[in-house]
């Protein structure tokens, strides 16, 4: 095993949860176009495409 694949990688990971108006207003304002996605519970999750 290389060195590379002991180390551990510290990564920071940010939440915003947003209103429903919030991300009706992202998918009006095009910031969301394109995308698979979903709110749920004030976070907008990025929805698996189907096989």
């Amino acid at each position: 095993m290389k060195r590379s694949d002991r180390e551990a990688i510290a990564m920071t990971v940010a939440v915003a949860k947003w209103t429903i108006d919030e991300y009706h207003q992202m998918i009006a304002a095009g910031i969301l176009r394109d995308r698979n996605l979903e709110s749920l519970k004030g976070e907008i999750v990025i929805l698996a495409l189907p096989p």
